[in-house]
């Protein structure tokens, strides 16, 4: 009889432990889109020179922005 509370116990160990572990890993999700950190990123912005090279008009940029 022992063994089949010591399994029970375990099987909830794991559950919380996995839970505690989901909502470590959503706080640190949460935290990192409240960060700026991935705002600007060289990767993905964009030089005078290459909007100049694309011949697009100022409207355009802007309808293309949007």
């Amino acid at each position: 009889m022992q063994q089949k509370g010591q399994r029970g116990s375990s099987c909830c160990e794991t559950k919380w432990k996995r839970r505690e572990e989901m909502e470590r890993l959503e706080k640190e999700r949460q935290a990192e889109v409240r960060s700026y950190k991935n705002l600007m990123v060289a990767d993905k912005m964009t030089s005078n020179k290459e909007i100049a090279s694309t011949q697009k008009s100022l409207q355009e940029l802007e309808e293309d922005f949007m």
